[in-house]
């Protein structure tokens, strides 16, 4: 494998223009405001990362999740939105080809119905395709991203104050400041965003020049950026694919890096492994070597498992990972649990949340903390819109492309019983 660190490194027209322009119109109306301060953590914390929310998770403020006034001009590609006031807006017709983006955004500000909840709550976060959702908590702004596959500007913000209305803040590389080692038009996977030695560093999956997956980091002083990318790889290997990486900082300090090597892209296949690394104080290089944790060797595992993501719970660390074909029913999420960081884990045996209560391959979440309660954030299909002609789709907000069916990001209460995670009633 080759890191950044190893290899000498440096150490160091969308739908947003359109947005900031309506602000710049009705500033009276839609305020935008300076980049959040980056303040010292209190009470909330992303499990692994480092927050401040005011127990502000409740059950209510789950139930209707919205977009802000000021996201009404998104589209699925770039375009300018008239120059309307927020009332013209919410009465703007559906367009003859679908619905219109304010009329997608006013049905995503309706509580979830029973048809897409799930048991106990689940709720959505937004009406998108924002497969592989992760939060992060800077200031009084909470900041939600995720996949963006091959759109121009990759990894999209969304920002809001109470987990309810989300109004858009940029994207994590704009059209044109993409990172100068990844492959033009390629993908961009599963950012998660933390607060690591005073600043917030990005982990990432990209596809380098030559098309192979890769893991990259950048940072900022905001969520917001700018930021500034390590200029090669984090971590590669040039025989298999890495995706999916995962920051963990334990309670004594050291941090690591999670991830999934792509055997599943081999041919012939060849069973994935999910390993862990320990990090460096700023989290940009390594300070060990890597560990194989687990790989899929469970039946309901099918070709892979990926997406991880680390708890520790009093003396357990509990790795949460996501298992099987992400385009289907079959996807879902499993358990380990090690006393250890770097393992050895020993896993739960069946998944612990499948389909079910109104979400189709729900996985690849985090996990959110709040007054003592855990909170997983994923994404899933909507029952009868599941896989599509395009599952890797760059379309963002609807209406979507003939053919593509959006993952919608998820938000549910998870309970512990006998030292494992479960979903459901207690």
């Amino acid at each position: 494998m080759r890191c950044a660190r190893q290899a000498q490194a440096p150490a160091g027209g969308d739908w947003y223009t359109a947005n900031m322009l309506l602000t710049a119109l009705f500033a009276s109306a839609l305020t935008v405001g300076p980049a959040p301060t980056v303040r010292p953590v209190t009470s909330f914390s992303a499990v692994g990362m480092t927050s401040d929310l005011a127990a502000t998770l409740t059950p209510a403020a789950l139930s209707a999740p919205t977009l802000a006034a000021a996201s009404l001009s998104l589209a699925p590609t770039p375009v300018l939105a008239p120059a309307l006031a927020p009332a013209a807006l919410a009465a703007t017709p559906a367009a003859a080809e679908g619905p219109s983006p304010a009329g997608a955004l006013r049905a995503a500000a309706e509580p979830s119905r029973p048809g897409e909840a799930s048991f106990d709550g689940a709720r959505r976060l937004v009406e998108a395709n924002l497969p592989d959702p992760a939060i992060v908590k800077s200031g009084r702004a909470w900041y939600l991203t995720g996949t963006s596959n091959r759109a121009a500007d990759a990894f999209p913000l969304l920002k809001s104050s109470d987990l309810k209305t989300w109004e858009p803040a940029g994207h994590i590389f704009p059209a044109g400041k993409r990172p100068a080692w990844t492959r033009a038009g390629g993908y961009f996977w599963a950012p998660e965003i933390h607060r690591v030695n005073g600043r917030y560093v990005v982990y990432y999956t990209a596809e380098d020049k030559q098309g192979k997956l890769a893991l990259g980091a950048a940072w900022a002083k905001s969520p917001e950026g700018p930021w500034t990318d390590l200029g090669l790889p984090m971590l590669e290997n040039p025989r298999v694919g890495l995706i999916d990486s995962h920051f963990f900082r334990d309670t004594d300090g050291r941090q690591y890096l999670y991830y999934k090597e792509d055997s599943n892209g081999l041919s012939p296949k060849e069973r994935t492994g999910i390993f862990a690394r320990e990090l460096t104080a700023d989290g940009l290089g390594f300070a060990g070597e890597p560990r194989r944790l687990i790989e899929n060797d469970l039946a309901w595992e099918g070709d892979l498992i990926e997406g991880p993501w680390v708890v520790k719970r009093g003396k357990w660390y509990h790795l949460i990972y996501s298992a099987n074909s992400f385009a289907d029913g079959r996807y879902a999420v499993g358990a380990a649990r090690s006393l250890s960081p770097m393992g050895p884990f020993v896993k739960k045996g069946e998944p612990i949340l499948s389909t079910s209560g109104g979400r189709v391959g729900p996985g690849h979440g985090m996990v959110l903390k709040a007054g003592g309660r855990h909170h997983y954030v994923h994404h899933a299909w909507k029952p009868g819109q599941v896989g599509g002609s395009d599952l890797f789709s760059p379309a963002f907000m609807p209406p979507y492309p003939p053919g593509q069916f959006p993952r919608v990001p998820l938000i549910e209460r998870m309970r512990w019983r006998e030292n494992w995670p479960v979903f459901g009633a207690p």
